[in-house]
């Protein structure tokens, strides 16, 4: 009789840790195929030469399969006796990917949401847990707070920048005007406001969204114990429990805006010590895209100087995928955003592909809605989505303010049309870019949602798509000297492209030819059968050589 007993025991003695051997004996789909060349040389590094080092960051290029190098690092640390593993993601959307992608390639996650506890195959090191960021930040956060924090083997953050973004709005108070606290706060702090802005103050009062108000951090401090006993009367309401442990001691060390949508309690720099999850694992891994700055990861996430200046990345990076950048205002300044939308956005019987705006906001999504398409918003965004991967696409699809996380691969997506300039949404980020908009820290924002936006069409060396750029402060953006110094080289190089592709179709446009007939006859050298974005700078006579 066969003892499947002593072949158990020898199966589960039999876990590698070499990722690059771990992931050759995953019981994956047939068509996910091996690991690219720049997984295999991160993966090896990791291995090799860096497997000790408690902080490290990896950063590969947008569509490079960082989630599978992150994955397959996680599981190489549950063999080796070192978990419990959480995987953090900045949102809801990106935690569905990371699970299908771990599904695709044979690796045990789970995203249970536990309600009373987090999920016991986490707990005991046999999976890894992914869950969103706002799961461990939270000041209810079943993970523990302070000294009752879960100890954790190794932690990874997805696109660690954004996660930053999340980690602040997960510490921060955030109350709408006309709630009970909020008109509290207001009545107390009226006199202070007043001395800021008599007038700002008299638009906040009539509820003008675009009315900002800082309170001074001298008159904050001074009435740092009534705004307590304020926030403490109402700590139970959803918009502060959650909130409320982790700021309710040091309120003093947080700044205030109001506006005549709301107030923001935000924190200087997050309390990430609170949070011991993440402030003592024994291993973290940080995900980030080769365009970033790292710099933001030292007051974001507490890291050194030493682990910014020494991430793991690809040596032979190279140029990846095609994108064919069109400003079409620049090709004629008649041909303005409702052009653009009402031509790409309207829905179109057999459309061999998938046409997908990113649009800033939802008022200006209500163009995309008259035209056509189809509106994807936070709970609707996964199934717009699917319908793209299963061929449907006869409607546009609007994502409204969304860049991170958004994978449209080949015919998904081979006209990507991101329509206006991204925006902070949180009050203090307002104010600060409204007091300092050619500063650094603005202009890096901007770049780098700028070119995560740029990025989503395209996620493969052979992939490729026509990104059309719309909306004036976008253009005007994505010109600007500041912010182009924070693009990478590739995507400066495809911006120059876009505006001699502009520069070139003058003759037309001043003889008479519609500035959208030429964006959409480029679109097609980009979108047909046969042709490739590079043929047009091969063009030996111009423009007028592409019709």
């Amino acid at each position: 009789m066969v003892d499947f007993g002593k072949h158990l025991k020898k199966r589960k003695s039999d876990r590698p840790t070499d990722p690059v051997e771990l992931y050759d004996r995953l019981d994956r789909l047939s068509d996910t195929g091996p690991l690219r060349p720049a997984q295999e040389y991160v993966l090896k590094e990791w291995h090799e030469k860096r497997r000790a080092e408690r902080d490290l960051i990896v950063k590969l290029h947008t569509g490079q399969g960082k989630t599978v190098v992150g994955l397959l690092m996680l599981q190489s640390r549950l063999h080796e006796g070192c978990g419990p593993a959480l995987y953090l993601c900045p949102n809801k959307f990106l935690v569905e990917q990371t699970c299908l992608q771990a599904q695709r390639f044979g690796i045990n996650v789970t995203n249970a949401n536990a309600v009373e506890d987090l999920p016991t195959d986490f707990l005991d090191g046999h999976k890894i847990y992914v869950c969103t960021i706002q799961k461990l930040f939270n000041g209810l956060t079943k993970f523990g707070l302070k000294g009752n924090s879960l100890p954790l083997g190794t932690l990874l953050l997805d696109d660690s920048h954004a996660c930053i973004d999340s980690i602040r709005q997960a510490c921060s108070i955030v109350l709408k005007a006309g709630s009970k606290p909020y008109e509290a706060l207001l009545q107390l702090l009226i006199p202070d406001l007043r001395e800021q802005g008599a007038g700002t103050l008299a638009a906040v009062e009539d509820g003008d969204y675009d009315a900002l108000l800082p309170v001074p951090y001298w008159a904050w401090i001074d009435r740092r114990d009534e705004v307590t006993d304020i926030l403490a009367k109402y700590r139970y309401d959803d918009d502060i429990k959650f909130v409320w442990p982790v700021l309710k001691d040091m309120l003093d060390k947080c700044c205030c805006v109001f506006s005549g949508s709301g107030l923001e309690i935000s924190p200087h720099i997050a309390p990430l010590h609170q949070f011991g999850s993440y402030f003592n694992a024994k291993h973290r891994i940080f995900m980030s895209a080769t365009v970033t700055d790292d710099s933001f990861l030292v007051k974001g996430l507490r890291l050194s100087a030493e682990t910014i200046t020494k991430p793991i990345t690809y040596p032979k990076e190279k140029w990846f995928g095609e994108k064919m950048i069109l400003i079409p205002t620049l090709i004629d300044g008649e041909t303005g955003r409702e052009h653009v939308v009402s031509t790409f956005g309207k829905p179109t019987i057999n459309r061999p592909h998938g046409v997908v705006g990113l649009c800033a906001s939802g008022k200006a999504a209500e163009l995309w809605r008259t035209t056509g398409a189809v509106i994807g918003e936070t709970d609707t965004i996964s199934g717009s989505i699917q319908r793209l991967f299963d061929g449907q696409f006869e409607n546009a699809l609007c994502v409204v303010n969304r860049y991170d996380g958004i994978d449209l691969p080949d015919k998904t997506c081979r006209i990507l049309i991101l329509d206006s300039k991204p925006f902070s949404g949180g009050l203090i980020d307002r104010y600060n870019e409204s007091c300092r908009p050619g500063s650094d820290v603005t202009a890096q924002r901007t770049a780098r949602v700028i070119e995560q936006g740029i990025g989503r069409g395209v996620r493969g060396e052979k992939d490729f798509c026509a990104v059309i750029l719309v909306g004036g402060d976008l253009v005007r953006a994505v010109q600007r000297s500041d912010v182009k110094k924070f693009y990478s080289s590739q995507t400066r190089k495809q911006i120059e492209i876009g505006i001699e592709i502009a520069n070139m179709s003058e003759d037309d446009v001043k003889h008479g030819v519609p500035g959208i007939d030429i964006t959409v006859d480029c679109v097609k050298e980009v979108t047909e059968p046969g042709q490739r974005v590079e043929s047009i700078l091969r063009r030996p006579h111009g423009w007028g050589d592409l019709g």
